[in-house]
């Protein structure tokens, strides 16, 4: 698959890009972009409890934790943190009034997202696309296939020193490969649907 629109290479700064147009960027979210009534097709595998699971790692870890606020219609729209390299995609319908979203990359080396407000439960879909370039994982081609999201239930204090995370539920995701400049043939984005908020992580290696 062919990523539909890549998500711009960070820098060494972390200010926060905002973006409120619908323009989702990736093939799965364009799917439902275009419609009111955008439909699930991810279905949420639901783990047993105590679930370990391998985090995806930053191949720089974030100094301190980022944050965007911003407010999302029922016409969709787009929270992004570039140092991050996370879009966090709403397509139409997702919410029935204006509502207030916070996104947060946590700090560490560990690709760990909190989505407030907590316990929020959307109308339609909404995905969590990772820049995957800059993530330790971007070479390895042949885990194209095991990358998943997974919903930390407890949120950041399922999270364990060394690199796993207690998961209870794990959403596949559609992985894009890609020939960048200077890096040859990479892992270039991940995205997977999510239906509630609000600790997320992408993990490998399931299968």
């Amino acid at each position: 698959m062919t990523a539909a629109l890549a998500v711009a290479l960070v820098g060494t700064g972390c200010a926060p890009e905002r973006a409120t147009a619908p323009d989702v960027p990736t093939a799965a979210a364009a799917r439902n972009a275009g419609s009111s009534g955008a439909t699930s097709f991810f279905t949420p595998v639901v783990t047993d409890p105590g679930t370990m699971v391998s985090v995806v790692q930053r191949e720089r870890p974030l100094r301190a934790d980022v944050s965007v606020t911003q407010t999302i219609t029922p016409r969709g729209g787009i929270i992004r943190i570039g140092c991050a390299g996370l879009s966090l995609v709403f397509a139409p319908g997702a919410v029935s009034a204006p509502l207030q979203v916070t996104a947060t990359a946590n700090a560490g080396s560990g690709v760990v997202y909190s989505f407030e407000p907590h316990g929020t439960v959307f109308r339609a879909p909404v995905y969590v696309v990772q820049d995957l370039r800059i993530t330790t994982i971007r070479k390895d081609i042949n885990l194209a296939s095991t990358v998943a999201g997974a919903y930390m239930p407890d949120g950041l204090a399922d999270l364990s020193p060394d690199g796993l995370a207690n998961v209870s539920e794990l959403h596949d995701a559609l992985v894009d490969k890609g020939h960048v400049p200077g890096m040859g043939l990479v892992l270039t984005q991940a995205a997977f649907e999510i239906q509630h908020f609000s600790g997320y992580i992408l993990t490998v290696g399931r299968r």
